[in-house]
């Protein structure tokens, strides 16, 4: 998936009880692009950056990184 490697800034939209936050690549619109899973302290509503490590589908995944 394209973004692998690459810090990203997300959106976090949803927090599970898992601690993942779900959300999209900031600047994107809601319901435009995929999913972006991250790992990490983000809270719904805040904007985070992340290192993407991996992705399926349209999807991406990674970790928060704390600046």
């Amino acid at each position: 998936a394209a973004g692998i490697g690459r810090g990203k800034g997300v959106v976090c939209e949803h927090r599970a009880r898992s601690g993942r936050c779900s959300g999209r690549a900031d600047p994107e619109s809601p319901g435009i692009g995929g999913t972006v899973y991250l790992t990490g302290t983000a809270r719904p509503g805040g904007v985070g950056k992340g290192h993407i490590t991996g992705g399926d589908d349209g999807d991406l995944a990674g970790e928060q990184i704390h600046e």
